[in-house]
Parts: structure tokens; sequence; C-alpha cells
């Protein structure tokens, strides 16, 4: 749809690769919409989950104690709410990277972009056993590496998860 609207419709994004270096400036312009897309549902995924943990926080008994010493509110919302909230979404952005780095073939194929889930779908087609592992090893390592940054990160928010290990 995106393509169909921004890029045929009203011409503002070129269809086709550039066929430039990855960094030059038509081919960022380029990679505008399938950003877009790829980003978008997970963007919207992390949203509601944070959404819904700062809703739930913001009840807390510590909220009550901050707001009756008299701190600003947004520093109970930047410095305690926000803080505590942040496990939760830590926790979704690792597994939606899954998500991403599957549902990225899918875009790669709709935008024609020269990327791993093109090269993955031409492995299965010509039935390259030892590119399909590589390929699926590559995602397997990513996701991996997603879930222990998560931990990290969850022992930066966190004292108590610190304290443990």
């Amino acid at each position: 749809m995106l393509m169909a609207v921004f890029a045929v419709q009203f011409d503002l994004f070129p269809t086709l690769d550039p066929q430039t270096g990855l960094f030059s400036r038509q081919m960022l312009w380029w990679l505008i919409l399938p950003g877009v897309t790829i980003g978008t549902a997970a963007a919207a995924n992390v949203m509601r989950i944070m959404r819904t943990s700062m809703a739930e926080e913001l009840n807390k008994e510590y909220v009550t104690a901050a707001r009756a010493k008299g701190l600003p509110e947004r520093t109970i919302i930047l410095k305690h709410v926000l803080r505590n909230s942040m496990i939760s979404v830590t926790t979704v952005a690792a597994f939606l990277t899954a998500g991403l780095v599957s549902g990225s073939v899918v875009v790669e194929n709709v935008f024609s972009w020269p990327g791993l889930g093109q090269e993955l779908v031409a492995a299965i087609q010509l039935r390259e056993m030892n590119l399909i592992m590589g390929i699926t090893l590559l995602t397997g390592v990513v996701i991996v590496l997603a879930n222990l940054l998560a931990d990290i990160v969850y022992a930066v928010l966190d004292p108590r998860i610190r304290d443990e290990y």
C-alpha cells in the first residue's frame, strides 16, 4: 500500500533500487518506505505495551509517595515511572527482534531490496542447504544477541536484578 500510494500515485519515492552506494542520498531516500513498513507494526506494539506499563506504574504507592513529597510530575514520570516501565518494554522489544528479522524477508521481496531475505528465498528455491543453514544460524545469533542485550538492559534499569548476579 505504501508503494502504491507514495511511490506510484504521488511519485514521492522511487519504486526501484537506485543502484547507488548504500549511504548515497538517493539510496537513503529509497530506504524510507521499507523502513516505515518494517518499523510500523513493531513500533505500534511497543507503544501499546509502554502505555499499559506506564498506566500500571502510575497507580503504584511509590508514585503517590513521590507526589506527596512534592516532586514535580515531570521528575516522577521521567526518573521513576519511565524507568520501571522500560523493563516490560525491553522484554517485548527483544521478542520483536525475531519478527523483524523474519518480516524483513517479505519486505525485501516487495521492495526488491537485495538482502538476506531475498538470498534466503533464492537458496530455498535452489535447495542450497548450506546457505539456508548459514542464514538461519545468523538469524538465530541475532535473536540470541538481542535477548542478551535485553538482559543487560534489565540490569541497568533495575538495580535489584544487578545485585542478583
